[in-house]
C-alpha cells in the first residue's frame, strides 16, 4: 500500500492513504518495531491510536484504505494533543484523494 498511496504527517501521527473501491475499505495501525522494542509500549500506542480514531470516526473518508502510524511520542502524548494530531491527518486525506502527492 505504501508504494501505491500517499503519506501525510501531523505531529506524531502519519497516515498512508490508498484510493480504491469503497466495498474493500480497511484501516490498519502500525508502530515500528525497530524504534519501539517493547511490545507493551507498541501495544499501548496502537490502542491509543485506535481509541482516537474511534472518537473521530465521523471524519473518516470512504473509498480509501488507511494505515495510521504512531511514533514513540504517542505513548505519553496528552489525549487532547493526540486527538489533534489524528484529526489533522484525517483533514489532509481529501487532498490525498485528489492526487496531491506532496509529503507533509
Amino acid at each position: 500500500m505504501r508504494r501505491q498511496g500517499v503519506r501525510r504527517r501531523v505531529g506524531s501521527v502519519s497516515v498512508f492513504v490508498h484510493m480504491h473501491d469503497p466495498a474493500d475499505e480497511e484501516i490498519r495501525f502500525a508502530v515500528s518495531t525497530r524504534k519501539m522494542k517493547g511490545a507493551v509500549k507498541r501495544n499501548r500506542i496502537r490502542r491509543r491510536l485506535k481509541a482516537a480514531l474511534h472518537e473521530l470516526r465521523n471524519r473518516l473518508q470512504t473509498g480509501c484504505d488507511l494505515v495510521l502510524v504512531g511514533d514513540e511520542q504517542v505513548e505519553m502524548l496528552p489525549w487532547s494533543s493526540l486527538l489533534g494530531d489524528v484529526d489533522g491527518v484525517l483533514h489532509l486525506i481529501p487532498a490525498a484523494m485528489v492526487g496531491n502527492d506532496v509529503n507533509n
